[in-house]
């Protein structure tokens, strides 16, 4: 993570933690985590086993854009002072019962993963969260419940950002699964600015994609132009601490 993901192909990145409307209490299924594992009753059915240098901070339940209601658990690493260094979150969300929207992502495009035997979209970007939300600022995205989310336990997060995402639909095209990994790009040793691409129309730049779906090649080209070299191998280490940071179990 936007816009309400029911138009197509739009990235999830962000949240409001307020009561749902038509439902009451927690979203059911059962979900617990144990020894870094959570595990899931349903919707989907699965465990996903967090990397031990992990900590997690909690579940954060809240109504997105008034259409979805979302089930948000966070796992981070940090410096002493709470700076975070890499954020893992695992987001279950479905669309209210008085809406008939879907999430409607075509199998046909795009780079798809397979975890634990489900279908996950590859996704990722560049994200400057300041900027993102000086343009969104009070339309209840899910940077606006994150931030206060994290600070009230002591932890902050860059404001210049890599993202990794997977998201898994569900069959009723009513619930999914988005995965979220965060880390910030001073700990890949590049700045958002040298980032942005050229003639990007932008203004101020908030996002734009970064490759995913396969590990970037540590071959450099002798012709690369340096900064094309510093992204490719950044996004190597990157890609590869995603995808080490959580394994998601088959189900029983």
């Amino acid at each position: 993570m936007t816009q309400l993901r029911c138009q197509p192909a739009v990235l999830t990145l962000l949240l409001s933690l307020v009561t749902p409307p038509c439902l009451s209490g927690p979203l059911e299924p059962s979900r617990t985590v144990q020894d870094l594992r959570l595990t899931s009753s349903a919707a989907p059915a699965l465990a996903i086993q967090i990397a031990p240098e992990f900590r997690y901070l909690g579940r954060h339940d809240f109504e997105l854009y008034g259409a979805a209601q979302v089930e948000r658990h966070h796992f981070v690493t940090a410096d002493s002072a709470g700076g975070i260094e890499r954020l893992l979150i695992f987001q279950f969300e479905r669309y209210l019962d008085d809406n008939e929207y879907t999430y409607d992502f075509d199998r046909s495009q795009g780079s798809w993963s397979e975890l634990g035997g489900l279908p996950f979209r590859n996704g990722g970007s560049f994200v400057h969260v300041a900027n993102y939300l000086e343009k969104w600022r009070g339309s209840g995205t899910e940077y606006e419940v994150t931030r206060p989310f994290l600070a009230e336990l002591g932890y902050q997060h860059a404001d210049e950002l890599a993202l990794r995402s997977w998201l898994h639909v569900l069959p009723d095209r009513r619930q999914e699964l988005v995965i979220l990994y965060w880390e910030g790009l001073a700990g890949l040793r590049l700045t958002f600015d040298e980032l942005v691409p050229e003639g990007a129309s932008e203004e101020p730049p908030i996002r734009h994609a970064l490759p995913t779906g396969s590990l970037p090649s540590e071959t450099i080209p002798a012709d690369e132009p340096p900064l094309a070299a510093r992204v490719r191998l950044a996004l190597t280490g990157f890609e590869q601490r995603a995808r080490a940071s959580f394994e998601i179990l088959p189900s029983d």
